[in-house]
């Protein structure tokens, strides 16, 4: 069975490149009816397409902050209003038995072998598990190392806007006996708002006035304490002296505050 369902997938494959072509013959208005997906995440900055089988619920919060500065009399003071960061929830689901949208899936990223690769995942029925896994992986990228960010922003769209900048913030998964074979997902996205930094060198300790105010700190090796007594430096030893009595010589020691 196994051989029958390999061998499937690579005559599917063909099929999935001449995709393209098929779909760019047929009139503009038919080929968007056929293709259109309103709801997707992902396919930026290189994370996968993803597109729902279905989509049960989306809430869009898109929401401001007014500052409020009290002062001696009257109303506090709110002249000052900035954007917070935009978040979507989606409540929706994927099926092993809908090879062909996870198909699609990959088609619109021009991945042909993943095409190809999640006809024969929906016929073992590992699809909803790919999914999820792709999911957590865009969520956090645990094998993420050195130059690689574990978070990647991509475009959300819902049916009514399309946010750029989004991570995934939540994922909630609920499985009973009625979905085992199904992947019904809450995903709550959350807006990255960027900025652009710059950076400036420092000038050189011979042109600063004040060297040892505003330098850079730098390695001093390994220092040894000293007691204040013995260090000429310190102000416990310049006050530390002799007096002369009728007696003898005594030893002054440092004064409160000294």
């Amino acid at each position: 069975m196994s051989g029958a369902l390999s061998a499937l997938a690579g005559l599917s494959t063909p099929l999935l490149q001449a995709a393209p072509s098929l779909t760019s013959a047929l009139p503009s208005g038919l080929s968007t009816l056929l293709l259109r997906h309103s709801r997707s995440f992902g396919g930026t900055n290189g994370t996968p397409t993803i597109i729902p089988d279905v989509v049960i619920e989306e809430t869009e919060t898109n929401r401001v902050t007014i500052t409020q500065h009290p002062v001696a009399t009257g109303s506090p003071i709110n002249d000052h209003i900035y954007r917070m960061p935009a978040n979507v929830t989606m409540r929706c689901g994927w099926t092993n038995a809908n090879p062909i949208g996870g198909a699609t899936s990959s088609l619109l990223s021009g991945d042909f072998s993943g095409a190809a690769s999640s006809l024969f995942s929906s016929f073992t029925e590992q699809r909803v598990t790919n999914i999820y896994k792709q999911l957590l992986k865009m969520q956090f990228d645990m094998d993420a190392s050195g130059d690689q960010s574990p978070v990647a922003t991509f475009q959300v769209t819902t049916g009514k806007k399309t946010y750029d900048t989004m991570v995934i913030s939540e994922l909630q998964l609920r499985t009973d006996r009625t979905s085992e074979y199904a992947l019904m997902l809450e995903v709550h996205f959350q807006e990255i708002i960027k900025v652009k930094a710059s950076s400036t060198s420092q000038p050189a300790q011979t042109d600063q006035s004040n060297p040892s105010q505003t330098a850079s700190p730098t390695g001093q090796g390994t220092q040894t304490a000293t007691s204040p007594a013995t260090d000429p430096n310190s102000i416990a030893a310049r006050n530390w002296g002799t007096r002369t009595t009728g007696v003898g010589t005594d030893e002054i020691l440092p004064g409160p505050g000294q």
